[in-house]
């Protein structure tokens, strides 16, 4: 899939990204339309951040209308010069499910899917509020930052089968809080 980097600094996520970072995103346009809706994925958004330490933070820019973006923060290796594209692979799944059956994610909130991010098949996502990344107010919408975090089909599994805060606790004890994720990590038990 063709990627097409620019910068567009009319995008008022574009401008809150840069008030609240202190710098600019890049930005990449889908070159198709998705296979899934036939609509034009919304760009998405990405920024070289090193604390905690080096990742990715990739956040979307098409889904305020109803009340949230997305957000990952993926771990970077210092080689990596681009993010890798399967996040857009997952944004255009995402964008798909919610413009098809008109419903949203919220904070503590999880889903299911089909991933191969290069390493181990991750299964589902869970969402939690951005910590760095504030409900702000987008046009005429409020807009909540959900940082997702991909899980295997045995986390998502615990995570149905427990209380799931408690499977939110241990992803946060894993991650130092972070919730920044690494396609090579161990599993979350």
């Amino acid at each position: 899939m063709e990627q097409i980097k620019s910068k567009h600094d009319e995008d008022p996520i574009v401008r809150y990204l840069e008030h609240t970072l202190g710098k600019p995103p890049e930005q990449f346009l889908t070159a198709i339309p998705t296979a899934l809706s036939g609509d034009s994925l919304p760009p998405f958004l990405y920024l070289k951040e090193d604390e905690p330490k080096p990742h990715w933070l990739i956040v979307t820019s098409g889904f305020n209308q109803h009340g949230f973006e997305l957000s990952l923060r993926l771990a970077r290796h210092s080689s990596d010069e681009l993010p890798p594209q399967w996040p857009q692979r997952m944004f255009e799944e995402f964008y798909a499910y919610v413009s098809s059956r008109n419903e949203v994610f919220s904070d503590h909130d999880y889903t299911t899917y089909d991933l191969d991010a290069g390493g181990p098949r991750f299964a589902g996502a869970i969402f939690v509020q951005d910590k760095t990344l504030s409900k702000t107010k987008i046009g005429t919408h409020n807009v909540e930052f959900l940082q997702v975090f991909p899980v295997t089909a045995s986390e998502l599994t615990k995570a149905e089968g427990e209380d799931f805060e408690a499977f939110f606790k241990h992803v946060s004890e894993a991650t130092e809080g972070s919730y920044i994720f690494d396609p090579d990590r161990k599993e979350i038990s």
